[in-house]
């Protein structure tokens, strides 16, 4: 698949809940992000374009996940598609206590960022259910499109998409 052909599939996930003005609160950065080097430079000029514009421009890209405690008390992802900007509601969110989260998938420097300047809210697609395939996909596309990847990290990415495609999951 060419990254092309990738991205025009990444922007219709039938699986995308819309745009939203995510709590920064709620969210996690995801821990199989094979991204994990930012060039300090880039990051303060993306800072500078942030503070110069007056906000994030670009959406971000997170996945509605279950946790821990939600799955002690069986909620589905279904469970909680019907109302979103509830989902949103951080009056009385408790990150250890809560059934749910947003799992950053692709905007981690934004989220950075979003975390200096001291914003609240950061705009974010909102994904839910998908597979770990398609995952990786969104990571490797995001991180491929935005900025230079160091050959190790894109690797890595290449390899773990290749590991899920023999594996069958």
């Amino acid at each position: 698949m060419s990254l092309d052909t990738s991205l025009q599939n990444f922007q219709q996930y039938k699986n995308s809940l819309g745009v939203f003005a995510v709590p920064i609160a709620m969210m996690r950065n995801n821990e199989h992000n094979e991204r994990r080097t930012w060039n300090p430079q880039k990051l303060e000029e993306l800072l500078n374009s942030i503070r110069k514009t007056g906000g994030i421009l670009t959406p971000g890209i997170v996945e509605l996940r279950i946790n821990e405690v939600g799955k002690i008390f069986d909620v589905e992802i279904s469970d909680l598609l019907g109302g979103v900007n509830s989902l949103l509601n951080t009056n009385g969110y408790d990150p250890e206590n809560s059934y749910y989260y947003f799992n950053v998938l692709g905007g981690n420097r934004r989220l950075l960022c979003s975390r200096i300047l001291g914003y609240e809210t950061m705009p974010m697609r909102i994904l839910h259910s998908l597979t770990p395939e398609e995952r990786l996909e969104i990571q490797f596309v995001e991180n491929a499109t935005k900025t230079k990847i160091p050959p190790h990290e894109v690797a890595d990415s290449i390899w773990n998409l290749y590991k899920l495609s023999i594996s069958g999951i």
